[in-house]
């Protein structure tokens, strides 16, 4: 998923799920990982607290921590 991120701006990225363990990756407009979290959202679920250095284009990686598939939820808010 691709996100427009304003610099200076504190984000929120929040993937839940009951079918599969979260896993999330973020990765900056030059393609380069900023941030990633596995359990940070309670539970299994996965949470990524991101202070954007930089506007630009990012890429949210929505991914499990071991495999399978499965219906999962992801919010995006402004903190």
């Amino acid at each position: 998923y691709t996100l427009s991120m304003a610099a200076g701006r504190q984000y929120q990225i929040d993937m839940t799920s009951d079918k599969v363990d979260p896993y999330l990756r973020l990765e900056g407009p030059d393609g380069k990982e900023v941030a990633s979290d596995d359990d940070g959202g309670g539970g299994l679920n996965a949470r990524i607290l991101f202070q954007c250095p930089s506007a630009g284009t990012y890429r949210v990686i929505a991914t499990t921590f071991a495999g399978g598939s499965g219906s999962f939820q992801l919010k995006v808010s402004e903190r």
